[in-house]
């Protein structure tokens, strides 16, 4: 099965001409528990993943081998109960941009809800 797709949220700033209904909302969806999510990496994202429930769930983010050839998943990174999670693709994506230009993540619950910011200065 394919990974279900999310799509990165560019934020608003500093000095938007005119801002309308909803043109700041920034929503979490819920993760694919069963075929897992992937979003397009060009080294500009935040993922933020959020526990909606009151047990702790987990999520792996999959790697790549690097130019150093070292592959180092996330593996069941545990979120606890109500918690959020934030990873940083800012210093690159390399070890994370799979063969798609993608990147890869599975949370163990569709209790956790997932958004990708794209943090350009």
């Amino acid at each position: 099965m394919p990974f279900t797709a999310l799509t990165p949220i560019t934020p608003l700033g500093p000095y938007p001409a005119t801002v309308g209904a909803l043109a700041l909302a920034a929503l979490f969806v819920a993760c694919d528990a069963v075929n897992g999510n992937s979003f397009p990496v060009s080294g500009h994202e935040i993922l933020e993943l959020r526990n909606t429930d009151t047990a702790a769930h987990t999520v792996t983010i999959s790697s790549v081998p690097d130019s150093r050839n070292r592959p180092d998943d996330i593996t069941a990174y545990s979120i606890p109960a109500g918690a959020d999670a934030i990873f940083s693709f800012l210093a690159g994506q390399e070890g994370w941009e799979q063969t798609d230009g993608t990147v890869h993540f599975t949370a163990s619950s569709a209790l956790v809800f997932a958004r990708v910011v794209i943090a350009k200065r």
